[in-house]
């Protein structure tokens, strides 16, 4: 449920549900999700918010119901990015990235407002991903797909079901696009998970270690949807993407810190942390922060801009 509430006296002004169904999909007793993690972003012309939507559960599915034989169709509006007016929470538009999700693969992240000339036409865009591992470009006033480009591995991540066998799937329930992209002068900034996940029809058997999973940071050019280049790390990137100037920051599970150009992809620097990094930092001035605290001591880093490796 998405809340509007008066800024004086806390009152509420309206709600919207994020799933368009009053029984939650037929089953009201085993089926949930629909949530949104993040913050939304706002166009401020229109008045207009846009929202990611999580996964709808129970994923891949139970006993009773395997592969989400408990919530038929497409389970809206989970997976999905949302257009709502602020001033009255009517829904304009929607797009669903992912119609009966049967892996957790929730569309979450952050969007990102933009304009590019796609297709000969200049054009406000709205950028989504999430855990299903694609970036999604949509027309800001329609939710038109513009292009769809996948990032890291992808292994059986489409299927409608599973029967009994043990199957696969990358990226898992922990894999794809977890962290908040950025965005600059045309590119979007990307990090991925590459982590797998096995399943059966009916549960989760197993996933992939944190310490053997690898991640990436790809960008990506927003008039196209090609990828202009795309770094391959061996850790997890849960690190997000942060540009300062004309360089692109990301970190690392395994608690690297890195800096590169934003047009070549070089990498211009890296600092290894006291502890893994599973957060994005915070900016001011000429100073990045990051906090870091995964399998070490729990740190608050500080680096000064430029940095160098003397």
């Amino acid at each position: 449920m998405i809340y509007a509430l008066d800024q004086q006296t806390g009152e509420v002004k309206w709600n919207f549900s994020t799933v368009d169904s009053p029984d939650i999909w037929g089953n009201s007793k085993v089926n949930s999700g629909g949530g949104c993690w993040y913050t939304p972003s706002v166009d401020l012309a229109t008045g207009i918010i846009f929202w990611g939507v999580g996964n709808p559960a129970p994923w891949p599915g139970t006993e009773a119901f395997p592969s989400g034989s408990s919530r038929p169709g497409a389970n809206l509006y989970t997976d999905s990015l949302l257009a709502v007016n602020s001033s009255s929470g009517e829904l304009v538009w929607y797009s669903q990235a992912n119609s009966h999700d049967i892996f957790d693969h929730d569309f979450q992240i952050p969007p990102i407002l933009a304009k590019a000339d796609i297709g000969g036409k200049n054009q406000e865009i709205v950028l989504g991903a999430g855990k299903l591992g694609r970036v999604f470009a949509f027309n800001r006033s329609t939710g038109a797909i513009l292009w769809i480009t996948e990032v890291g591995e992808h292994l059986n991540d489409q299927l409608a079901g599973i029967s009994n066998e043990t199957v696969k799937v990358y990226p898992g329930y922990f894999g794809g696009v977890e962290t908040p992209m950025a965005y600059a002068d045309g590119a979007v900034y990307v990090p991925y998970v590459d982590l797998y996940a096995n399943y059966t029809g009916s549960k989760l058997v197993d996933s992939q270690k944190f310490a053997e999973g690898r991640g990436g940071l790809a960008a990506i050019d927003v008039k196209t949807g090609k990828i202009l280049w795309d770094k391959k790390f061996s850790s997890l990137n849960v690190g997000g993407a942060t540009v300062v100037n004309d360089l692109v920051f990301t970190a690392t599970f395994d608690g690297t810190v890195y800096a590169f150009r934003r047009d070549s992809g070089e990498e211009v620097w890296q600092y290894k942390a006291p502890a893994g990094v599973n957060a994005w930092p915070a900016v001011a001035n000429d100073t990045i922060v990051w906090p870091c605290a995964a399998s070490g001591e729990p740190t608050l880093l500080a680096l000064r801009l430029p940095f160098s490796k003397s």
